[in-house]
């Protein structure tokens, strides 16, 4: 299976308070998918110098990066995750995607074949020369729940909430759910997703509670949070030497 789309995407940040606020608002417009609360995990791929990240997060226009992706707590390998391609331009997302079994992805990526499905050659040739051109590899697992909001109208209008956001660096397979807390205190990361522009009851929610919307990639912002601990650790023990 393949899966295309491209869409505008915006970002906000909420507290836990902020959420329950909106949420009152958003209930009377919108209502949840079919799919309610659930986990998503991610291995997302880099190379040894992490430059695809660095490249998104320095150019604010244009980003991309390669995800493997499972809508589930834990993923064995009968079950179905997602091999995906996005990129970011002007912020206008292009996603392009294969879906198949977790056992045929694992398969490629360890060399004991040359196939990813085959069921979409293009998208497959896509993914493959992206990952061996830039000599990508699984490099961070991150994991979030999620809740999804629909418009009950027939508006494209789709409205997700990620929070309990974790992350690790060891182990990276998607047959375990844990890791490092990325927030201290309850978060939301709310994003909007449409192919039009926001009703007017959404811009005036927005305007109302005070919610703008921010730059927020999970993998960029674990990345800067990395390098920031690094740093101090780093202070620290020159302190400590001198």
């Amino acid at each position: 299976m393949v899966f295309t789309y491209e869409r505008s995407e915006q970002k906000f940040l909420l507290s836990q308070k902020a959420y329950e606020t909106i949420r009152q608002v958003f209930d009377n417009h919108m209502k949840e998918d079919q799919y309610g609360w659930q986990s998503i995990c991610n291995i997302y791929f880099d190379d040894d110098h992490s430059s695809l990240i660095r490249k998104s997060i320095e150019n604010k226009k244009f980003k991309e990066k390669v995800r493997l992706r499972s809508y589930c707590a834990t993923t064995a390998n009968d079950d179905i995750v997602h091999f995906e391609l996005k990129r970011k331009l002007n912020g206008i997302t292009y996603k392009r995607r294969l879906t198949e079994k977790l056992s045929v992805v694992k398969d490629y990526l360890e060399g004991k074949t040359k196939t990813l499905g085959g069921k979409n050659p293009q998208v497959e040739a896509e993914l493959k020369f992206f990952l061996n051109v830039n000599k990508l590899k699984p490099r961070i697992f991150i994991s979030y729940d999620r809740i999804a909001l629909k418009a009950e109208s027939d508006s494209d209008l789709r409205i997700t909430f990620d929070t309990n956001l974790l992350y690790r660096r060891n182990n990276l397979n998607l047959s375990e759910n844990y890791g490092t807390p990325y927030f201290t205190t309850p978060h939301y990361i709310m994003e909007i997703k449409t192919l039009s522009s926001l009703p007017l009851w959404l811009c005036n929610a927005l305007t109302e509670q005070k919610i703008f919307s921010t730059s927020f990639s999970k993998y960029g912002k674990i990345f800067l949070l990395e390098g920031e601990k690094c740093l101090k650790q780093s202070t620290r023990i020159n302190s400590a030497v001198s």
